[in-house]
């Protein structure tokens, strides 16, 4: 649970000042964030308040880390094990 407030903590704190500029924000993020409902919750809230779509792509780890390394994303979200 407490991932999961400071989770949200990061994503409004991160994309708040370029959410009014774009209109889609993509976000990659592993398969177990999104299978948590974490992200079906946060979500809605985000796109209402900043009028932005956050399109979410949820892979594996490793695949999630190399779609951001590549900047084909504007956040990634990693899973409490992803931790290191």
């Amino acid at each position: 649970m407490k991932w999961q407030k400071g989770l949200s903590l990061i994503l409004l704190l991160v994309t708040s000042s370029m959410a009014m500029a774009e209109e889609h924000l993509k976000l990659s993020t592993t398969t177990s964030t999104d299978n948590s409902g974490l992200l079906a919750v946060l979500n809605p809230a985000f796109e209402a308040k900043f009028d932005a779509k956050v399109d979410v792509i949820a892979v594996g780890t490793g695949k999630a880390l190399k779609i951001g390394s590549n900047g084909d994303c504007l956040l990634y979200t990693p899973s409490p094990r992803d931790r290191g």
